[in-house]
């Protein structure tokens, strides 16, 4: 019996190690604190209206959006969201948990399909995160 097998097994067994390490780093949200949230809104409310075209459209299922990426950012690729956090969202946008799911879906690929929207939200992340490290209520090491 040829032990080659062996040397390959070890070899994926350092590549998941690494692979999981790599996505907890990535998946780790940045804030955790759901009551921030109402602050987050705030915030997005005041974006820079040139960074916006596709805002003014769908404003709520960009910032269902932005919200995902800070709290549960596994949830936008199909992982599961954070508990309790649909709930929040809703109440702080009025609308129901399934509207939340639903805007989430929408603009997840509407995200996937028009680079320039992509482009939009992330300058409006960059933005977000910006404004909350010059608050204080994110670490200023995060990228």
């Amino acid at each position: 019996m040829d032990l080659n097998f062996l040397n390959r097994l070890k070899i994926l067994l350092h590549t998941e190690k690494s692979i999981q390490r790599t996505k907890e780093s990535v998946a780790k949200p940045i804030l955790s604190d759901t009551s921030l949230l109402s602050v987050v809104y705030e915030i997005y409310q005041a974006v820079p209206q040139d960074i916006v075209t596709f805002g003014k459209l769908m404003p709520k299922r960009k910032f269902v959006f932005l919200a995902a990426c800070l709290y549960s950012p596994e949830c936008i690729v199909g992982g599961r969201m954070a508990r309790g956090l649909r709930n929040v969202i809703a109440e702080v946008l009025g609308a129901s948990h399934y509207m939340v799911t639903r805007w989430l879906d929408e603009i997840t690929q509407y995200c996937d399909v028009y680079e320039s929207l992509r482009k939009e939200v992330g300058e409006e992340f960059a933005y977000l995160t910006e404004q909350l490290k010059e608050r204080g209520l994110i670490d200023e090491q995060r990228d």
